[in-house]
C-alpha cells in the first residue's frame, strides 16, 4: 500500500509542495491534500480550521460566554494526523517552539492544549501554501538571524 501511495504522491505537485515543510511527511501532505480538495474554497483561515474541527467551542447562555474544547467536526482522520504531526513539527522549527511556548505560558499542564494550537496554526499555513502555490519558507528569528549575520559581514 504504502509503496502505491509512494508512486501517486510523487507525480502530484501538492502533495510535494507540502512536504517542503520540515516535519511533514507524504502521508500528512496526502491526507490534507484530499480533505481540502480546492484550497481556494475556503476564504479564510477560520473556515479552514473549522473544517477541520481544531477551532474552539463557544458556549453563550445569556450573559455568559466561554470558550470550551475543540468543536471535532469535519475529518477525524485530518485532525489525528495533524495534531501527531504536530508533535514532529514542534521539534523541528524553531517558529513552532516559540509558538508552543507563548501559548503554553510555560506550564506543563498547557502543553497538549498548545500542540492542538500548533495544528491548527500547521493546517493553515498548508491551507496558505496550496493557496497561492508557494514553497515552504523560514520565517520568524529563525530566518531573521541568517540574514542579519549575512548583512553584518557585508
Amino acid at each position: 500500500m504504502e509503496k502505491k501511495l509512494d508512486e501517486l504522491g510523487a507525480g502530484d505537485e501538492q502533495t510535494q509542495l507540502l512536504q517542503s515543510v520540515p516535519g511533514v511527511g507524504p502521508r500528512l501532505a496526502e491526507a490534507v491534500v484530499c480533505s481540502l480538495d480546492d484550497a481556494k474554497r475556503f476564504k479564510s483561515a477560520a473556515e479552514v480550521g473549522g473544517y477541520a474541527g481544531l477551532v474552539p467551542k463557544l458556549i453563550e447562555s445569556g450573559t455568559m460566554s466561554r470558550v470550551g474544547r475543540i468543536t471535532r467536526r469535519g475529518p477525524s482522520l485530518l485532525r489525528g494526523m495533524l495534531i501527531e504531526v504536530a508533535w514532529v513539527v514542534w521539534r523541528k522549527n524553531a517558529w513552532a517552539k516559540l509558538f508552543v511556548a507563548k501559548v503554553s505560558r510555560g506550564m506543563k499542564s498547557r502543553k497538549k492544549i498548545a500542540i492542538v494550537a500548533l495544528a491548527r496554526r500547521l493546517l493553515v499555513k498548508l491551507w496558505a501554501m496550496l493557496r497561492t502555490n508557494t514553497p515552504w519558507r523560514e520565517f520568524g528569528p529563525a530566518a531573521a538571524a541568517p540574514t542579519a549575520t549575512a548583512q553584518a559581514v557585508t
